[in-house]
């Protein structure tokens, strides 16, 4: 009768610890922060799909951003702050343009990443920001709509993208709205990034 019980009793402790454990590798924010293979499994895959590509996919550096490391947005459909945006600036290294007639609307924070989106007058990233960390050495991908190179432990990744192309990454303007149209007629979608690599 002892045999029986003890089998009842560990039959229900090893099965949640299985249910723990597959909880915790199986779940991608919480996996990111506690394995870094995981996230330098997710960066080659995003760094991969770019060079394939030559260029950078809105959704996929959606995603990307996301599933790298869990963080929290800020947004301002009529436009950050300038404190927050000044904030932004500093901690990316980089200035919004003025000749940019930048309207700053998301940041994305995070212990390892970091965004800044902004709405622009161009789709030339050298006339929208001035990146004072930039060097030619280390790039992966360079023209006029995109950017992203290593510096130390991290990435920088910049893009300009048509509208078209923000409305399949992002769903913070409603597209068919006439105030929020008003806002993104004729601009730009303009992104700055810094991943920290383990």
């Amino acid at each position: 009768m002892k045999q029986f019980n003890n089998v009842t009793i560990k039959y229900p402790l090893i099965l949640g610890a299985v249910i723990l454990l597959l909880f915790i590798f199986l779940q991608p924010k919480l996996s990111v922060q506690l394995f870094p293979f995981k996230r330098q499994m997710i960066w080659n895959e995003f760094a991969t799909s770019v060079k394939t590509a030559g260029q950078i996919d809105g959704r996929t550096f959606w995603q990307f951003r996301e599933f790298y490391y869990p963080g929290y947005f800020t947004f301002d459909r009529l436009g950050l702050s300038k404190q927050k945006v000044s904030v932004a600036e500093v901690k990316l290294n980089v200035e919004l343009l003025p000749e940019a007639s930048a309207s700053a609307f998301l940041i994305y924070k995070s212990d390892k990443v970091n965004s800044l989106e902004a709405l622009v007058n161009t789709d030339d990233l050298s006339a929208t920001i001035s990146d004072k960390d930039f060097t030619n050495e280390n790039v992966l991908l360079q023209n006029t709509s995109n950017l992203i190179y290593l510096s130390s432990k991290k990435a920088r990744i910049s893009f300009i993208k048509p509208i078209d192309e923000m409305v399949t990454a992002n769903g913070y303007y409603d597209y068919k709205n006439p105030q929020d149209k008003a806002l993104i007629d004729g601009k730009y979608w303009l992104s700055v990034t810094e991943v920290e690599l383990d």
